[in-house]
């Protein structure tokens, strides 16, 4: 199940539980997507081989992985995860920057793909 979101031109994608890759057709049908939120565990989704397939067809300007292991999370949470390492290899990424908070505008995105790791907000 994925989600676009379309705020007056700026398109957020959410992959949620993807399980397939999206047919030529529908990813004609989405358009331009300018920020793609990718489980990348391949816990109950596609493996990360196969979601670099979907960020190639879809060629969002940035990526944000989700959905993976990764130091303080909680045991149980943790469950079925993988860190996000094999993504970012599958990519090709050695080095993605890292926030703890994303401001972007349509202007200011850049024009090839980048990955972006958002930083774990607390929990209470």
């Amino acid at each position: 199940m994925a989600f676009f979101l379309d705020f007056a031109g700026f398109v957020v994608g959410h992959l949620g539980d993807l399980g397939e890759i999206p047919q030529q057709r529908q990813v004609e049908e989405l358009g331009e997507v300018d920020v793609l939120l990718v489980p990348v565990s391949g816990s109950k989704t596609l493996d990360p081989s196969r979601m670099t397939e979907v960020i190639s067809l879809l060629e969002p300007k940035i990526v944000i992985p989700m959905h993976y292991r990764h130091p303080g999370l909680a045991p149980d949470l943790a469950e079925g995860l993988e860190p996000v390492d094999r993504f970012l290899k599958e990519l090709g990424v050695d080095e993605p920057e890292t926030t703890s908070v994303l401001k972007i505008t349509k202007s200011g995105l850049p024009e090839e793909t980048q990955v972006v790791m958002l930083e774990p907000a607390a929990t209470p």
